[in-house]
């Protein structure tokens, strides 16, 4: 889904975007080396995002949502993810992280 679409008015987008993230890298990557993809957790949602990092214009970055985890339990993600920055950018990272949320 686009920008627009993951912030959209509707009361989850509206939760999304009022909400604080913890990022996880902006080198992840699938079976490709570009593009790259920044991953991050929504703490108002629980949810995993991947960015899709296309270019400067906000509106023509993608975001997929990867997994959930419980809404503002940040122990949680961080013991889901735990030892991200070394699977971080290889081609596949980005399965490491669907791994893990799913």
């Amino acid at each position: 889904m686009k920008h627009l679409e993951f912030y959209s008015h509707d009361e989850l987008g509206v939760r999304r975007m009022r909400s604080p993230e913890l990022d996880f890298g902006v080198q992840w990557r699938d079976a490709h080396s570009w593009p790259q993809y920044r991953v991050s957790w929504v703490e108002a949602t629980g949810e995993v995002v991947a960015v899709k990092l296309l270019g400067s214009d906000q509106n023509a970055y993608e975001y997929a949502i990867l997994g959930t985890t419980t809404p503002g339990d940040r122990e949680e993600i961080e013991r889901v993810l735990k030892g991200w920055a070394d699977a971080c950018g290889g081609l596949h990272s980005l399965d490491w992280v669907i791994g893990r949320v799913s």
